[in-house]
């Protein structure tokens, strides 16, 4: 789930007012994008219009603050996506590229055990799969992250002036 912003409808004055589409991946792989006039916490419930979530229920976002509280409510695994985080790294470059080049290393193994699922085909229905080595490297990659993080108490979030 995500938001993002689009210009729709008229103001007063002739601009064009922000809206949000918040597109759902829902569970039968289809995509509803809901269409709402801001970027209120509530949206994300009526969004997802449930007050109770599928034991193994997965919430897939980005940082905003409503998904996690959303997911800490229902009880929900709150996942978020790779490409957020490694935007924050990537941008932290310029101030710590030693630090950041790693961090963005170890996220780049991630998406090459995406990419060898993908190309095994492999759709997570139907019987279980053994995990591939791959699978395996990437609980040491997240390891490495996790240990990485603490131990430097995270990267600045934008450039020093």
């Amino acid at each position: 789930m995500d938001e993002t912003p689009v210009k729709a409808g008229r103001t007063d004055q002739g601009q064009m007012k922000t809206g949000y589409f918040w597109p759902v991946y829902g569970e039968q792989d289809e995509i509803c994008f809901l269409f709402y006039p801001d970027r209120q916490h509530k949206r994300v419930a009526q969004a997802l219009q449930s007050e109770h979530a599928p034991a193994d229920a997965v919430l897939l976002t980005d940082g905003y603050g409503a998904y996690a509280k959303y997911a800490t409510q229902l009880g929900l695994t709150h996942a978020q996506c790779w490409v957020h985080s490694r935007r924050k790294f990537h941008n932290a470059r310029g101030v710590e590229p030693e630090r950041a080049e790693i961090a963005l290393n170890l996220i780049g193994q991630i998406y090459r055990v995406e990419e060898d699922i993908r190309a095994a085909q492999l759709t997570g229905e139907g019987e279980a799969v053994p995990p591939t080595e791959a699978q395996q490297a990437c609980g040491g990659v997240l390891l490495c992250l996790d240990r990485g993080a603490v131990s430097q108490a995270g990267l600045p979030a934008q450039q020093s002036p």
